[in-house]
């Protein structure tokens, strides 16, 4: 019998038992539609890059206290490091302000960065126009100049590249816009408003060893350094400075950029990717059961045509081809319930997911490919 009349009678028989059919599309859907929104937060957080050039060469440099508690850098630790260390190239760091702005719009609360030394060069981050702070003009006296984040700078003034030049009021002292970031780019996230020379900020403890006000240095790896070698050369660093101060300091520690920008989480959502994984798995097993018992049914209609004539091989294939079309049906209506799910996922996720990854989430043909997969 072709493969087409094959699947006309599947369906007609299926039809004769709607509520078996019914029953069996909504449980592979419900797992299906499941695992596969899953798998799209999984994808787009863990396993695509992350949202930054060459990240894999991108470690964050954390300050570890005397007392074995983590703190932000401080300026003269970061200098330290910076000066001895043999295996990044640049080194920069950052610390978040809140300056208010009275000028380009309504006055405001911004969401700023000072940064400090080769910042944008560690992170690789390129001009849409202008051009970037260099590590010089992050220093103590530094020119009051500004790098407007993609948005801002979008929202604003419609992305006009007439602004470069122009003033933004902070705090009451002027900043000269220097440059806007390009689409995707800053940080912690795109969503970063401005960026200012840490140096250009008055009052800051510059000198005080113990005083970080949040400051989370960045390196990138040179060629052909390895994490492991980098962290080794840190604890070098680490004592030769406590040697030199004669006391004990803040010791410099690594940890790769997906450690740093992403802690825990990875942990947590493969947890619930196994979890979904567990429910479809269910589901197959009930479906399973009902086709045992509706197989019991069909004992004597599966006796009858064997006695006219039809092959062991014959009943198989349709049995099978029953199932591949439960299944089909089974993944067009739970890829439909994946693009709700992820949806409704994002805002019950872990805490600690960066905004530029959850943006990301989402159904496109990566996640579509798992869901067919999946189905077969």
């Amino acid at each position: 019998m072709p493969w087409i009349a094959r699947l006309r009678q599947t369906v007609r028989q299926l039809r004769r038992r709607p509520a078996f059919a019914l029953l069996a599309i909504l449980t592979l859907a419900g797992g299906i539609g499941a695992v596969t929104a899953m798998y799209g937060v999984v994808r787009a957080v863990l396993l695509e890059p992350l949202p930054f050039p060459e990240a894999d060469a991108l470690v964050a440099i954390d300050a570890r206290a005397p007392t074995g508690f983590r703190v932000s850098v401080s300026i003269p630790d970061f200098r330290d490091w910076r000066t001895r260390q043999r295996t990044f190239q640049p080194v920069g760091g950052a610390a978040a302000f809140g300056p208010r702005f009275s000028k380009r719009g309504p006055a405001g609360a911004g969401r700023a960065r000072g940064i400090i030394d080769g910042f944008f060069e560690a992170l690789s981050f390129t001009p849409a126009v202008g051009r970037l702070i260099s590590a010089p003009e992050t220093e103590v006296g530094a020119e009051a100049i500004a790098v407007l984040g993609h948005g801002w700078w979008q929202r604003r003034v419609g992305g006009d590249p007439a602004i470069l030049g122009q003033t933004l009021v902070l705090d009451g002292r002027p900043y000269t816009i220097v440059v806007g970031l390009r689409a995707g780019e800053g940080w912690p996230t795109p969503d970063t408003e401005l960026y200012i020379p840490m140096g250009s900020v008055p009052g800051l403890p510059f000198d005080d060893r113990d005083s970080g006000f949040g400051t989370q240095a960045i390196g990138r790896l040179a060629d052909g350094v390895t994490p492991a070698m980098a962290a080794e050369d840190l604890g070098r660093v680490g004592a030769e400075v406590e040697a030199e101060v004669g006391e004990p300091v803040n010791r410099p520690e690594l940890r790769t950029f997906r450690e740093f920008y992403l802690g825990d989480v990875d942990r947590h959502l493969w947890i619930l990717l196994a979890g979904v994984g567990c429910v479809l798995l269910i589901g197959i097993v009930n479906v399973a059961a009902l086709q045992l018992t509706r197989g019991e049914d069909r004992r004597h209609e599966l006796a009858v045509r064997t006695a006219l004539g039809a092959t062991r091989r014959g009943l198989v294939q349709e049995l099978l081809l029953e199932s591949l079309v439960l299944a089909t049906a089974g993944g067009i209506v739970g890829v439909g319930l994946a693009w709700a799910g992820t949806r409704f996922l994002v805002p019950y996720l872990p805490e600690g997911v960066p905004m530029a990854l959850l943006a990301r989430i989402g159904v496109n043909p990566a996640v579509l490919g798992f869901a067919l997969v999946v189905t077969l």
